[in-house]
């Protein structure tokens, strides 16, 4: 095979997503602060949305790649509920929420991930087209989803007084 046939841009773009995916699956099991999450979700966002922009100026928008992206954000919005409620929150050292998906938040970034990939799989199959596997679509999802989450687990700890961990199975 020769060098120059190797789509070089295709691979490294899935081996980024690859990594971020890897990186969030692996912080499901961690600590981290609402804050820190609300930033990079938003910063997914932004360059996810920057990126299906510059794609959509390419080529019409067709109404199944039309309600591909609005499904998709549909779809990232609930997941970042269900997993902002599965979450554990607890207040940090130094006064920052805190919060961490454990077990139930890596097994719905799973599921999210297959669902996301299924959908694209069959946006290809219904209209041939190539937007639904777009870096920029992946990254607005993820970013989305994010977003919401850390959302959610702000809204949490207000709700439940003064507790120090709130866990999503003790919750009334």
């Amino acid at each position: 095979m020769n060098a120059t046939a190797i789509p070089w841009n295709a691979l490294l773009e899935a081996l980024i997503v690859l990594a971020a995916l890897g990186l969030i699956l692996y912080r499901q099991l961690q600590w981290r602060e609402v804050a820190r999450m609300q930033r990079i979700g938003g910063i997914l966002s932004a360059v996810g949305a920057l990126l299906v922009l510059q794609q959509l100026r390419q080529a019409p928008i067709d109404p199944i790649t039309l309600g591909y992206l609005v499904l998709t954000a549909a779809f990232a919005v609930g997941a970042g509920l269900v997993m902002g409620l599965v979450s554990t929150v607890r207040p940090g050292a130094d006064g920052a929420l805190e919060m961490r998906g454990g077990w139930w938040g890596l097994a719905l970034w799973v599921a999210y991930i297959a669902v996301r990939v299924g959908m694209s799989f069959a946006v290809v199959a219904l209209s041939g087209a190539q937007n639904s596997r777009t870096t920029g679509m992946i990254l607005l999802s993820v970013g989305l989803a994010r977003l919401v989450s850390a959302a959610v687990a702000t809204r949490r700890p207000r709700a439940a007084g003064d507790l120090p961990a709130l866990h999503a199975a003790t919750r009334s």
